[in-house]
């Protein structure tokens, strides 16, 4: 089960920063929120590997867990930046910010940004 997630994790973040180096070169907001998008899934996929070493770590070989959950940990971060550099293209792109939207209705400021972007389409 680790090795199939942190490939899935890698595969991600390999995306991620195609994604991103479009976005970019082609000012592209949909690929911007396919990868805010991926993020949550870089979370859902480390918290995953975290939970199931925390429970059940191998008693033999408890090193292997903890490089296991340091790999999730560091290909997750990776995708944290991926999302910082989203973040900035979107603001390249549109003058707007996502860390400047306000939190007024409870919604984090990622979906919120989401909702931006979407209102901000000419097909919306």
């Amino acid at each position: 089960e680790d090795m199939s997630d942190l490939v899935r994790m890698a595969t991600v973040l390999e995306q991620m920063i195609a994604d991103a180096q479009t976005s970019l070169a082609n000012s592209d907001l949909d690929l911007v929120v396919r990868i805010l998008r991926a993020d949550s899934e870089m979370d859902r996929l480390r918290n995953l590997v975290l939970m199931r070493h925390l429970e059940g770590a191998p008693e033999s070989a408890p090193q292997d867990s903890i490089h296991v959950v340091f790999m999730a940990q560091a290909l997750e971060r990776g995708g944290d930046h991926a999302k910082n550099l989203a973040e900035t293209i979107c603001q390249l792109v549109t003058g707007k910010s996502v860390r400047h939207i306000s939190h007024h209705d409870g919604r984090s400021v990622e979906q919120m940004y989401l909702d931006f972007l979407r209102a901000r389409r000419p097909d919306a």
